[in-house]
Formats: structure tokens, C-alpha cells, sequence
């Protein structure tokens, strides 16, 4: 495995913001108290499962975009 040279162009790239945005839906949800998630209907959790794999999905999707700086040579 190698390393990319330049570790702060990482949090730039799609696949990272999605696979943080994807662990924050996730890790909003899991702080919900569950006396206000049981009130919810089943089908919010279910969108928000969903949801998140659309997310990841994308971010993967993100890896096979070209993602250099238009500054860059």
C-alpha cells in the first residue's frame, strides 16, 4: 500500500466529504434518544438507512473523478 503524497489535498476529495457526511447522518441518528426515534415513524429510519448508502455510493463514485486542482500541473 502507498501513501498519496500530498495528505491535505485528502479532505478535499468527494469520497471523503461523503464518507463524512455519511458517518455524521449516522452518528445523528445513533445520538436521537430512542423514546423520540420509537415516536418516529419505521420508514424515517429506513430513509435514513438509505440515505446513507446513497451517500457512500456516491463517495465511491467520487474515487473514479479526476479531483485535481485546475492550478495544478
Amino acid at each position: 500500500m502507498k501513501l498519496i503524497k500530498n495528505t491535505r489535498a485528502v479532505l478535499h476529495h468527494y469520497s471523503t466529504i461523503a464518507l463524512g457526511m455519511a458517518g455524521s447522518l449516522q452518528g445523528g441518528w445513533a445520538s436521537l434518544p430512542i423514546d423520540l426515534k420509537n415516536n418516529l415513524p419505521a420508514s424515517v429510519g429506513q430513509a435514513v438507512a438509505w440515505i446513507t448508502f446513497a451517500v457512500a455510493v456516491a463517495g465511491l463514485g467520487g474515487k473514479f473523478v479526476d479531483q485535481t486542482p485546475k492550478d495544478a500541473p
